[in-house]
């Protein structure tokens, strides 16, 4: 859902207020919003600002990535993307990324990963290209790296190992089962 978006449930739309308040009647009194796409990173951070208990993990989304390279060939599930005005080049992207790290309100890198269901072979790497731009990022900084790894499983366990996880790394999509389970657990 990107900012602005209400989410619908049994048909009536909730406001922000009321999302949160149901939260908070759960039990639930911190959340993380994931912005990743650009538009997103500075309407998200002052949502954040401006609710008690709400933060926020900033990154390019690994579809996005491929979309800021250009590469907009239709995926393996057959979506055809769009390149929007605000996809500049990767570069410029990851670097909107990189500016906004040191805000308090940003407490995580992420989402990024590797997405192979929902971006075709020419957009494949620059996802890896991002994604390693976002280890880097998260290791430099110190904040955890929140992953998104769809029908990417080894590809995704490779570029960790090579580039070396954060001590604090979650997946957020998570996909994989037992093998890819095992090689979190390991470490």
């Amino acid at each position: 859902t990107h900012v602005g978006e209400i989410p619908r449930r049994e048909g009536v739309a909730l406001s922000l207020e009321e999302q949160l308040e149901r939260a908070r009647e759960v039990g639930v009194t911190r959340m993380i919003s994931s912005a990743c796409e650009l538009p997103d990173f500075d309407p998200m951070i002052e949502l954040a600002r401006a609710h008690e208990g709400v933060r926020v993990a900033i990154a390019i989304h690994p579809n996005d990535a491929a979309l800021h390279a250009g590469c907009a060939d239709p995926s393996p599930d057959g979506l055809v993307p769009k390149v929007r005005d605000y996809h500049v080049p990767l570069d410029e992207a990851l670097a909107a990324v990189e500016a906004r790290l040191d805000d308090p309100m940003v407490v995580a890198v992420g989402e990024s990963g590797l997405d192979y269901f929902r971006t075709a072979d020419p957009g494949r790497e620059a996802q890896k290209e991002s994604f390693r731009a976002h280890i880097d990022m998260a290791q430099r900084v110190g904040l955890p790296l929140q992953i998104h790894d769809r029908d990417a499983h080894a590809a995704c366990v490779e570029v960790l190992k090579a580039d070396g996880a954060p001590a604090r790394t979650v997946f957020h999509c998570f996909s994989g089962g037992p093998q890819l389970a095992a090689a979190c657990a390991e470490h």
